[in-house]
Formats: structure tokens, C-alpha cells, sequence
């Protein structure tokens, strides 16, 4: 076996890849992705630290999204978009 399939590296490709897949069907159908990684999560890490990652993936996801929307906003130039208005 390769070394990056190893077994120390398994659960975060198992992890990466239902996340996009989880993000992917979530986009669809309007939410709930992180609902869908519950299971993925709980198989590899356990059910008592199921709760406390998907809490801290939906939070740094909004953290993310929220310091990108602020950062495109703030160099975004306020005369263009006042003259498309």
C-alpha cells in the first residue's frame, strides 16, 4: 500500500471525501449537510466527539464565510456599485 493510503490517513480522506459529497447535497437540496456527516463521524471518531466536530465544522465554515463575504465587500468599489443601482 502507497503511504498516503495508509491507515493513518484513511479517516481523513473517508472525512474529506463524505464532506464534499455531504456539501454537494447540501447545496441541492438547501441545507442539512452536516447532518448527513453524523454517521461518517461517528463511525471513525465515536459518538461522544460527533456532536463537538460537527459544531466546530459548522462554525469555522461560517467563520470562513462570513471573513470572505467582509473581505470582498471591503474592496469592492462603492461608486460601481451605486452607478448599477
Amino acid at each position: 500500500m502507497s503511504p498516503m493510503l495508509s491507515d493513518t490517513y484513511l479517516p481523513y480522506l473517508i472525512i474529506f471525501f463524505a464532506g464534499i459529497a455531504a456539501y454537494i447535497i447540501s447545496t441541492l437540496s438547501g441545507g442539512g449537510g452536516s447532518l448527513l456527516l453524523v454517521p461518517v463521524i461517528n463511525y471513525l471518531i465515536g459518538g461522544k466527539a460527533t456532536a463537538p466536530v460537527i459544531n466546530l465544522g459548522n462554525l469555522a465554515t461560517a467563520l470562513l464565510t462570513i471573513s470572505f463575504q467582509a473581505v470582498k465587500a471591503a474592496m469592492a468599489n462603492p461608486v460601481n456599485s451605486l452607478r448599477s443601482e
